[in-house]
Parts: structure tokens; C-alpha cells; sequence
């Protein structure tokens, strides 16, 4: 413990507790979610190929490019976490250092450059958030997306080389087309609750 004390400052402390620990719980908690969102998608994917054969395979590119595409994001998206979390623990160092000396700051009128200091650790973080959740709307808007682009991509490849249309086959494909935009839309929360998750443990 006298260690740990040596290497992190109480306020970082604080905030592992407050922030980092909330953090890997939630995350433990959308894990079974993790694991079933993948499996659900394989087996969709096999029963729209056998529906729609060769036009779904154009879809199914579309929907692996889109995926390659959010991986990328994701990395990012890990890489702003990690920047937000930092922000967070100067801010609240900062502060916890200014209202524990704040009579001696008070005594030598330094109160105004340390106050100047909290504002622009505050200005940081911020920023830090507003990166953020640009990263994780264009996720999220590319997870909405994805199905939309894959559905409409794949029934007209279908259209194209099947030549004839099976009303039938097509309201299956949609209605498996609509579970996996319930899916991929559910994964963005799940996806971003796990980077938090995993940018946590390495902090802790």
C-alpha cells in the first residue's frame, strides 16, 4: 500500500475508485452481450447466403469493408479514452493539490495562478471528451449504417443475378436484415463499454 501511495497521488487514487473500478464492472457486464453478438451474426449470415447465395456475398463485402472501417475507429476510439482518463487524473491532481494547500497558496496571493492551472486542465479535459464522443457517434452512426448499406446492396445484387424475384425469400431476408441491425446496433454500447473496460485494468 505505501508503495502504491508513493507512485499514485490521492486524487488518482480517488479516481481509480470512482471512475476506473465503475468502469470495469459495466464492462464485465456487457461480456456475455460480446460473446453472443458475434455468434447470432455468423449464423445470420449463413441463412442469408443460403437465401439469397452469390448476391449476398457483394453484400457481405460491403458489410466486412464497413467492419474494417469501425475496427479502425475502435482503435482510435481506445487511443481518446485513454487521453480522456489522463485528463481526468491531471485535473483532479491539480485540484485536490490546490484545495489541500489552499491557505499557503492564499498566504503568498498564488491562488490566481493555480486557479488559472485548474481552468486550463478543466479546458484539456474537455477537449479530451469532445475527441471522445466524435469517435463514438461516427461509430455509432457507422454500426446504424452498416445493415442499411449491407440489405440494400445484397437484394439488389440478388435482383441483379437472379433475374427473377421470390417476394417470399426477400420479407426472410429483411426481417434477418432488421435482427442484424438490432445487433450491430447494440454492439456500439457494448463495444465502447469494453475499451473502457480494458483502458481501465491497464491504468489499475
Amino acid at each position: 500500500i505505501s508503495t502504491n501511495r508513493k507512485k499514485f497521488t490521492s486524487a488518482e487514487i480517488i479516481n481509480f475508485i470512482q471512475v476506473n473500478i465503475e468502469k470495469m464492472i459495466n464492462g464485465l457486464r456487457l461480456l456475455p452481450t460480446l460473446l453472443n453478438v458475434p455468434l447470432l451474426l455468423i449464423i445470420e449470415i449463413i441463412i442469408l447466403f443460403y437465401y439469397m447465395g452469390f448476391g449476398f456475398l457483394i453484400g457481405l463485402v460491403v458489410l466486412i469493408l464497413l467492419i474494417m472501417l469501425n475496427i479502425c475507429l475502435q482503435q482510435r476510439m481506445k487511443k481518446t479514452e485513454k487521453a480522456k482518463q489522463e485528463a481526468l487524473d491531471k485535473r483532479m491532481k491539480i485540484t485536490s493539490t490546490t484545495l489541500f494547500n489552499l491557505k499557503v497558496f492564499k498566504m503568498y496571493s498564488w491562488d490566481n495562478f493555480f486557479l488559472k492551472k485548474i481552468y486550463e486542465a478543466r479546458e484539456y479535459e474537455i477537449q479530451c471528451f469532445r475527441n471522445f464522443f466524435n469517435v463514438a457517434n461516427k461509430i455509432r452512426t457507422l454500426l446504424w449504417f452498416a445493415p442499411m448499406m449491407t440489405s440494400t446492396v445484397s437484394i439488389g445484387a440478388y435482383i441483379y443475378f437472379i433475374k427473377t424475384i421470390n417476394v417470399e425469400d426477400i420479407y426472410i431476408c429483411l426481417s434477418i436484415f432488421s435482427s442484424m441491425q438490432d445487433l450491430l446496433r447494440a454492439s456500439g454500447n457494448v463495444l465502447s463499454g469494453t475499451i473502457d473496460m480494458m483502458v481501465s485494468v491497464k491504468r489499475i
